[in-house]
């Protein structure tokens, strides 16, 4: 195997925490075979949880702690300007982060106002707790539902245009990593 393929190979590894002997690897000649490998070393718990309502929770805990405010005002459609004032905000998005434990969306800020302004897109708790899956997806399935075929398929297409930088719809079942994907 080349340097690309074994890089890919590792990449694959830490992106799920698992372990592909060399000669699991070998095998795996196809984006499909791979996939199954890969889904065949993952927990399939598959515990019926909603990752955005576990992300809301926990983002609802931390702008808790934040604001002050009581869990009971804080729904998924609380708007976050209402939560976190512009003057309060770097500080309380870092605390955040800190109190969850999970990736935040990076707030926009505008050098000629100094404004720190929230995400594209994120204007409400549930928009937040909707990227907040986005950026934490393979970590929330790992601690609270195991992975489905799809979860796996999803991250390992992932995985495979962040090592290789080939483009999503090259990616299929079929794709043979060294011919189709130019993998060496």
């Amino acid at each position: 195997m080349g340097l690309d393929i074994v890089e890919l190979f590792m990449a694959v590894e830490d992106g799920f925490g698992i372990y592909i002997p060399d000669a699991e690897a070998q095998e795996a000649t196809t984006v499909g075979k791979l996939h199954q490998l890969v889904f065949s070393k993952v927990s399939k718990e598959n515990r019926d949880v909603c990752l955005t309502s576990v992300a809301f929770y926990r983002a609802r805990k931390a702008l808790m702690y934040v604001s002050g405010v009581p869990k009971q005002q804080i729904g998924p459609s609380t708007s976050l300007e209402r939560l976190i004032p512009q003057q309060d905000r770097a500080t309380s998005w870092a605390a955040m982060e800190a109190v969850h434990t999970l990736l935040m969306p990076k707030l926009k800020k505008d050098l000629v106002s100094r404004r720190v302004e929230f995400p594209n897109g994120v204007r409400s708790v549930g928009e937040l707790a909707e990227r907040i899956v986005a950026l934490n997806r393979n970590r929330l399935i790992a601690e609270y539902r195991g992975w489905t075929s799809d979860d796996v398929w999803k991250t390992l297409c992932q995985v495979i245009i962040h090592q290789t930088g080939v483009e999503l719809n090259q990616i299929t079942p079929e794709a043979r990593l060294v011919d189709d994907l130019g993998i060496d």
